[in-house]
């Protein structure tokens, strides 16, 4: 799941990491932005130095301002059940999630 996260609130964060775990076999990866000042600084400069559409300017810099944290998103996590999720830090200010199931016969808290 890349770069969808921003678009969405909380509450369906949550409802997509649930369902995402429920229909995967192994387990899935969510990559996103992540929030933050330097993020926000550098694809303004970016999207100024590159991007001719007004629409490209403007969304770029809007989605790291709604982009979640690292820590938001570890607590929405927890909130779908998914504890055992981890987040990394990625190039160009992106965060992946990776969630494998537990092995069979290890119960996953709810």
């Amino acid at each position: 799941c890349s770069l969808v996260l921003h678009h969405l609130p909380e509450e369906a964060v949550v409802a997509l990491l649930r369902r995402l775990a429920d229909l995967v076999r192994l387990g899935f990866v969510v990559s996103d932005f992540r929030r933050g000042r330097l993020a926000w600084a550098a694809v303004w400069l970016a999207t100024r130095a590159l991007a001719r559409s007004p629409m490209s300017r403007h969304d770029g810099p809007l989605s790291v301002r709604r982009s979640y944290t690292p820590q938001e998103l570890t607590r929405l996590a927890q909130r779908a059940g998914l504890s055992d999720i981890r987040w990394y830090r990625a190039p160009a200010f992106r965060q992946l999630g990776v969630f494998t199931h537990p092995a069979p016969g290890i119960a996953r808290a709810r």
